[in-house]
């Protein structure tokens, strides 16, 4: 699930309603430093996260394909 890939504050933000997704806009446009962070955490998180051999691994062991 999406909660499972974002550390809140860290790699992104999880809102619960409008008002929420509101603040979090306004913090990001607030505050430039908090926006270059998170930015380049969540880009670091996917890019360790999501490789090429990973995603070839998932759809093997999906499939119960050998290496």
């Amino acid at each position: 699930g999406l909660l499972e890939h974002i550390v809140p504050g860290e790699t992104g933000f999880v809102v619960g309603d409008d008002a929420e997704l509101v603040q979090a806009v306004r913090r990001l446009r607030d505050e430039p430093e908090l926006r270059q962070r998170v930015g380049a955490a969540g880009r670091e998180f996917v890019r360790t996260r999501y490789t090429l051999a990973q995603a070839a691994r998932s759809y093997r062991d999906l499939y119960g394909m050998s290496p």
